[in-house]
């Protein structure tokens, strides 16, 4: 492949290929991943979007487009005579948005969309609005990498006493028997 250089010419570009699950990515040292279309090819999703979760940078973005299998295309496929290899890969985007969480990734914004492009759903309010983006023939989810970091802090040692629930001298418990004293 070739690249333009900064004098109009040019340049070979240098590619590495690696498999999806198994990056040649530093951890935390991307901003931004985006998977088209990638996790139905995958046998193991889980372990590929394990990985993105460690080459993210930590508020990293994750934008991930998928096809709906509970779209009426995807329905459709999974009748007898059209049967194929991808009727059981297609993920269910609520599926998927489980094992985001799993790994400290958060959903921030979820689409459907219809063959038509001038049809997009875009995280509808209203309970018919839901449910047609339930049935969109693909899905588009954006999501940020949340890490929570432990700074350690020092504790001083002190004793903190705890407050009574009576007043102090309205009880007296020398004798072992707690007797109300009389003001």
């Amino acid at each position: 492949m070739l690249s333009a250089s900064a004098d109009g010419g040019l340049t070979p570009l240098n590619l590495t290929l690696a498999y999806p699950d198994q990056l040649p990515i530093a951890t935390a040292s991307i901003d931004t991943a985006i998977l088209p279309h990638l996790l139905e090819f995958e046998n193991e999703p889980r372990a590929v979007l394990a990985e993105i979760e460690r080459v993210l940078k930590p508020g990293g973005h994750l934008h991930i487009l998928g096809l709906n299998p509970w779209s009426l295309s995807g329905l459709f496929k999974r009748l007898p005579p059209f049967q194929g290899d991808m009727r059981d890969k297609l993920i269910a985007h609520h599926r998927l948005i489980d094992w985001l969480n799993q790994l400290s990734i958060e959903a921030e914004w979820q689409a459907g969309f219809d063959y038509s492009l001038d049809h997009t759903i875009r995280t509808p309010a209203t309970l018919f609005g839901r449910s047609m983006a339930h049935l969109a023939a693909a899905y588009a989810i954006r999501a940020i990498k949340r890490t929570c970091t432990l700074t350690p802090v020092p504790l001083k040692a002190r004793w903190i006493s705890t407050p009574s629930l009576v007043p102090e001298g309205l009880l007296d418990t020398t004798s072992g028997v707690l007797n109300r004293k009389s003001p």
